[in-house]
């Protein structure tokens, strides 16, 4: 006589789990490096200062107050864009503690360095406090003319902060602000249309950040920025000159054929 098994509910349940297919383990994620991870540690502690943030309320101040609601992230994302542009490893970042952002409106008061229609300005040097003061009046004018102001601004401190963490000495005053546009052009925040025939490599800003641009993307020179930065290190004893600086980031390329070239290439690009 054979005998019968009856099987409750819950040892159904538990037989056809059983027997179920178990589901894929999820791959586990992957982990950095114990070298890349204390790079990234480093790069994170160079370019974080304290934040001394002072708006104003002025119109344009408030702008910016609804473009950036966390001023801490903002800065030191930008700080980080900055120093990896300009610099090769943490080691070699001359940091510093605090960062006082001024937003404010600028009325060109008499005997003031703010003119109405100024943009921006930084003071101090590492490793103490530096000041970043942004005109607002600016920021509206920009806009109402149909600019983007949240990239206006970020172009704008992208500038600033290369000059809170660039090397100065011996350096041309043009050259310290053509490769501040230049980090500002690579972070994105400044625009091929803008480019143009004419000037000279010793023009400021766009002029010579555009060569400079040239030089990486086009020559394949694509630590020139690193480089650039590195002649004005203090105690370098670098000969510091236009041609010494550009050619030793350049192959040691004739700066002045170079120069050539970048402008007969400039016609070949679609606007």
């Amino acid at each position: 006589m054979k005998s019968h098994c009856l099987l409750t509910p819950l040892l159904l349940a538990c037989a056809a789990a059983s027997a179920a297919p178990k589901a894929k383990a999820l791959p586990a994620a992957p982990q950095l490096s114990a070298t890349v991870a204390a790079e990234d540690a480093g790069w994170a502690r160079v370019a974080s200062p304290v934040v001394d943030y002072k708006n104003d309320g002025s119109a344009g101040a408030q702008a910016f107050a609804a473009l950036v609601p966390d001023i801490n992230s903002y800065v030191h994302e930008i700080a980080r864009g900055v120093v990896q542009r300009l610099y090769k490893s943490p080691a070699d970042v001359p940091a510093f503690q605090t960062l006082e952002l001024r937003i404010r409106e600028w009325n060109g008061e008499k005997g003031s360095e703010e003119a109405r229609d100024g943009i921006a300005w930084k003071a101090g040097d590492p490793p103490e406090r530096i000041i970043v003061n942004v005109n607002t009046r600016w920021l509206q004018q920009y806009a109402a003319k149909g600019g983007n102001m949240a990239d206006e601004v970020k172009g704008i401190l992208f500038h600033e902060m290369v000059h809170a963490y660039q090397h100065y000495e011996g350096m041309h005053p043009a050259a310290l602000e053509s490769l501040a546009d230049l980090v500002r052009y690579q972070a994105g925040f400044g625009y091929a249309k803008d480019r143009k025939v004419g000037g000279s490599y010793t023009a400021p800003y766009k002029t010579g950040a555009f060569f400079f641009a040239y030089l990486v993307e086009q020559k394949g020179y694509r630590d020139f920025g690193p480089c650039f930065n590195a002649t004005a290190k203090p105690g370098s004893k670098f000969p510091w000159s236009w041609e010494n600086a550009i050619g030793a980031c350049a192959g040691g390329g004739d700066v002045k054929k170079l120069w050539g070239e970048y402008q007969a290439w400039i016609p070949t690009q679609k606007k």
